[in-house]
């Protein structure tokens, strides 16, 4: 269902973008990424440094090879401080001290629809959070998703982008920055793909509200 609902237009993205201080058109390549403190939500999961230090190391590598811009999106905030994805994005940012203003974190909770607009501007998205790689998806934005579930490599096939789903265990070192380089040289037939294949499956989840009625 998530793949079917509507954005509030590709237009309000770039209004939200100017006043958080970004121009989209500025000809900086933007990375959207979102980020989960699994290690606060399940107990075994004992690698949650390594994989924000991972996710840290893709944002520096996307801003000093590709003079991109990096935005930090909070897709969760609670009701839970375990499930504030701010949190571990705060974490993130602390590492990258030099690159103020170059990789920022939204701090303010927006609306579904209002990210869904604005993720259409990304060039590429890293998301751990399952719904923004549908958002992402679903604007024809080529996604590396992190799982830490099965339902995100499910979801990831449903497009045809397996290939871009890496397991939150092996999001360790330079895997996460190895991936997005090679995303990165791909991304133009990954978009086309993606635009090719989403239509069909925001037709099929529109037929859920009719077989409901």
């Amino acid at each position: 269902v998530a793949f079917a609902m509507p954005s509030l237009g590709h237009e309000a993205g770039e209004v939200w973008l100017h006043q958080f201080g970004i121009n989209p058109k500025a000809g900086h390549p933007l990375l959207g990424m979102t980020v989960f403190n699994w290690g606060a939500m399940n107990p075994k999961f004992s690698s949650q440094s390594s994989y924000e230090l991972a996710c840290a190391a893709a944002a520096r590598y996307f801003v000093e090879f590709y003079s991109g811009r990096v935005i930090l999106f909070p897709q969760v905030w609670g009701p839970l401080t375990s499930q504030d994805d701010r949190i571990p994005a705060r974490r993130i940012i602390t590492h990258l001290p030099d690159l103020a203003g170059l990789v920022n974190m939204v701090e303010e909770p927006l609306p579904a629809e209002l990210l869904k607009s604005i993720y259409s501007w990304m060039d590429v998205f890293i998301g751990t959070r399952m719904h923004s790689n549908i958002f992402a998806l679903s604007e024809g934005v080529p996604v590396i998703a992190i799982g830490y579930q099965q339902k995100t490599e499910g979801i990831a096939r449903m497009v045809g982008v397996e290939k871009w789903v890496i397991d939150i265990q092996q999001v360790q070192g330079n895997e996460l920055v190895e991936k997005l380089k090679e995303l990165w040289i791909e991304r133009q037939a990954w978009r086309a793909r993606i635009q090719q294949v989403v239509p069909n499956l925001i037709k099929e989840a529109n037929q859920a509200g009719k077989m409901v009625a």
